[in-house]
C-alpha cells in the first residue's frame, strides 16, 4: 500500500472505496508458491464473505440510461503530434499517426469509450481552418464537436512554436471565441522526452517567449506529452478539473463563429 499511495493515487482511491479489501497477487511464480497465494486469496473471500453475514449481492440487469459525456478537440498543424497524443489518451492506436512530409489525418473523426463511468468523445482534426478545406468539412467539425466540448487540445511540439502556429491559433480563436480559448484550451506541449529531465517552464520561459505568452493567455492550462511515456490519460484528470473550473459550462464550435457560445 505505500508503493500504491506513492505512485497510483487512483488505484489507492480504488481500493479505498472498496472497503480496503486488496489482495497481492504475483502471475510470475509457480508450484507451491503459487498454490499458496491461491490459498490466500480464497481465504480472504471466505473472510469477506463472513463479515457480510453470509449474504450474496445481487447484480441488477444493466439499464439504458444517460450518462455524462465529454468532448475533446485535439488540434493543431501537421506533424504536432496531436493524433499520437490521442492514441495514448485512448491508451490504443486508432488515429493514423506517422512521420510523413504531408499531411496524415485528411478528415475530422472521432472515437469514444467509457472512462471512469462517463463517455468520452476524442475528436481528431485535419487542418480544419486551412483555407484549403473545404465547407463540407467545416460542417462536419460542427456535428462532431455538438453539443459542446469539455477542453480543446492544441499540440504544440517542444521548441518548434511558429508563425504558422500563431495564426492557427488566431483561426482557433475565429471558431471558438477569446473567451474559450481562455477556458477551455490546454496547450499539450509535444516531445516532452526532449527536455532530457529539465523543468518545462522554465525551459520555455528561457528560449521560446511566445509559447509562453500563448501558455498565459490560455490561464497557464498546459500538458506536457511524450511519446517514450505511456500517460495520456492524466490530462483527462486535468480535463476535469478545468471543467469545475468552468462551472460546467461547455464551448460549442460554429462555422460562423466569432465568439463562443457557452452554457450549463
Amino acid at each position: 500500500m505505500e508503493f500504491i499511495k506513492n505512485t497510483d493515487k487512483a488505484l489507492q482511491k480504488l481500493i479505498w472505496d472498496c472497503g480496503l479489501q486488496y489482495y497481492a497477487f504475483n502471475y510470475r511464480v509457480t508450484g507451491k508458491e503459487e498454490q499458496f497465494q491461491v490459498n490466500g486469496l480464497l481465504e480472504e473471500i471466505i473472510k469477506m464473505v463472513e463479515r457480510n453475514g453470509g449474504s450474496g449481492h445481487m447484480i441488477e440487469p444493466k439499464q439504458d440510461k444517460e450518462i455524462d459525456e465529454s468532448r475533446i478537440l485535439l488540434a493543431g498543424k501537421h506533424g504536432s503530434g496531436k493524433s499520437a497524443a490521442g492514441n495514448s489518451i485512448l491508451g490504443r492506436r486508432v488515429f493514423e499517426s506517422r512521420l510523413s512530409k504531408q499531411p496524415v489525418t485528411l478528415v475530422c473523426r472521432k472515437e469514444q469509450w467509457i472512462w471512469r463511468q462517463r463517455r468520452i468523445v476524442l475528436i481528431d482534426t485535419a487542418g480544419i481552418f486551412s483555407q484549403r478545406d473545404s465547407q463540407k468539412e467545416l460542417h462536419h467539425l460542427s456535428s462532431l464537436c455538438s453539443p459542446g466540448l469539455r477542453a480543446l487540445l492544441l499540440a504544440i511540439p517542444l521548441g518548434s512554436y511558429t508563425e504558422e502556429d500563431r495564426d492557427s491559433g488566431d483561426e482557433h480563436q475565429g471558431g471558438f471565441g477569446e473567451e474559450a480559448l481562455r477556458s477551455h484550451v490546454i496547450i499539450l506541449v509535444t516531445r516532452e522526452e526532449d527536455l532530457a529531465g529539465r523543468d518545462l517552464m522554465e525551459f520555455i520561459e528561457n528560449t521560446d517567449k511566445p509559447l509562453c505568452n500563448l501558455i498565459w493567455g490560455c490561464g497557464f492550462q498546459y500538458h506536457a506529452f511524450s511519446y517514450q511515456v505511456r500517460r495520456g490519460r492524466t490530462i483527462l484528470e486535468k480535463i476535469d478539473k478545468i471543467t469545475y473550473d468552468n462551472g460546467g459550462q461547455l464551448c460549442t464550435f460554429r462555422e460562423s463563429a466569432t465568439r463562443p457560445d457557452t452554457y450549463l
